[in-house]
């Protein structure tokens, strides 16, 4: 098993964990959430609007925090 298919398997996890526990993470501006993918510097994020959980990005850790907002 290669990098790859380590992130897409990192990935994967952290989507099906953020649903059986969604308002764990802190809300940060404009109602956004993050996780951290293990293993990799990349995190989802994702809002809760009428509980559905909206998935938004997956973004490297050194980008600015504010990379894509204009976009939800």
């Amino acid at each position: 098993m290669g990098l790859g298919s380590d992130y897409i398997a990192a990935a994967e996890s952290t989507v099906e964990l953020i649903p059986t526990a969604t308002s764990r993470w802190p809300e940060r501006q404009g109602g956004i959430r993050r996780l951290q993918l293990d293993g990799f510097p990349y995190s989802i994020r994702y809002r809760i609007n009428a509980d559905v959980v909206h998935f938004m990005s997956i973004l490297h850790g050194a980008r600015h925090p504010d990379t894509d907002l204009g976009r939800a």
